[in-house]
């Protein structure tokens, strides 16, 4: 970790890039994560924080912090839980100072309530949320097909990149990329991208644009302490 001097003044925190994954396997966020991971380039640092995802699956801290992590306990963010979420991303961005942070989202958090945490005016200066990613595996593909009003699939919503984990018998690509389409019909500005599988995941898709559910934090206000 990097030592300031006394005196010194670090660089404000403000347009980091940030990606957020959501999704019900644990298993599988953390192998997205690692994904992504394996793209940092060596001079940048990352953070990551982590609610559901076996770390055993996630590359180690290194002595040069790198990569660095914090946990999250997860859970129903729409009361107590946002303000336990926010002081522990803000702790993690001001110890880290990352290039670009990687957020897991709990299986239970709702995309909606979960988004408008992560672009208040507290982290909207601090945060350029990007597209959100969303691992769909194929029994939760299944019954979205099965009932498109399910809770489920509000996430789609928000989503702009869909990762289908496919199994036998689960459904295929093109059914759910045309849940993806009904789902966004009449609240997402573009198409979103979706992949057969994590490893066609594309390094460009880190850097697609994000949603925008609230007012961005206007420039011209002082910044809350």
């Amino acid at each position: 970790m990097t030592a300031w001097p006394s005196g010194v003044q670090r660089e404000k925190l403000q347009h980091i890039p940030a990606n957020l994954i959501m999704g019900r396997s644990g298993a599988a966020k953390a192998r997205l994560l690692a994904h992504w991971l394996s793209w940092k380039p060596p001079e940048e640092r990352w953070a990551c924080l982590i609610t559901e995802a076996d770390q055993s699956r996630l590359p180690r801290v290194d002595a040069a912090g790198d990569v660095d992590m914090a946990s999250f306990s997860g859970g129903c963010i729409c009361c107590s839980g946002s303000l336990e979420l926010r002081t522990v991303l803000v702790q993690l961005l001001r110890r880290v100072r990352p290039h670009r942070v990687l957020i897991e989202a709990p299986a239970a958090a709702r995309s909606a309530e979960l988004l408008r945490v992560l672009q208040d005016r507290w982290l909207a200066p601090v945060l350029d949320l990007r597209a959100v990613s969303l691992l769909l595996d194929s029994d939760s593909a299944a019954k979205l097909l099965e009932n498109p009003d399910a809770d489920e699939a509000v996430s789609l919503q928000h989503v702009g990149v869909v990762i289908l984990e496919t199994n036998t018998g689960a459904p295929s690509l093109t059914d759910a990329a045309q849940l993806v389409r009904s789902a966004q019909a009449s609240s997402h500005p573009s198409s979103a991208k979706w992949a057969n599988g994590i490893s066609q995941f594309e390094p460009g898709w880190l850097d697609l644009p994000g949603p925008e559910l609230v007012p961005r934090f206007h420039r011209g206000e002082p910044p809350p302490h």
